[in-house]
């Protein structure tokens, strides 16, 4: 399952991995870390941007990652992949999602 290990992460690291990969000022995303752990503190980070419950196109879902970062087809994918965001097979609607939901 997805919540195992990766995903016990201390509000002390998650912390550090901001302060690491991330400027707040500007909402940016300074580089894409490689270490698993770390890329779920980023994710969880971008995933904060897309409203709950609204269902988005690939446009808008570019925009909002280009804001954070510019290596869109990166962030989106793995975004899908860890469950943050969903979409329909097409790639028309993109929605919001909580990995660690039970469902």
């Amino acid at each position: 399952s997805i919540m195992d290990a990766r995903f016990e992460i201390t509000e002390e690291e998650r912390i550090k991995a901001l302060k690491t990969y991330f400027d707040e000022e500007k909402g940016m995303l300074k580089q894409f870390p490689s270490k698993e752990k770390l890329k779920i503190v980023i994710l969880e980070r971008i995933a904060e941007m897309f409203e709950k419950g609204r269902t988005y196109n690939e446009q808008e879902v570019n925009k909002i990652i280009f804001r954070a970062f510019n290596d869109i087809s990166t962030l989106r994918r793995y975004l899908i992949e860890y469950k943050f965001l969903s979409r329909v097979a097409d790639g028309s609607a993109y929605w919001r999602t909580d990995p660690y939901s039970k469902e």
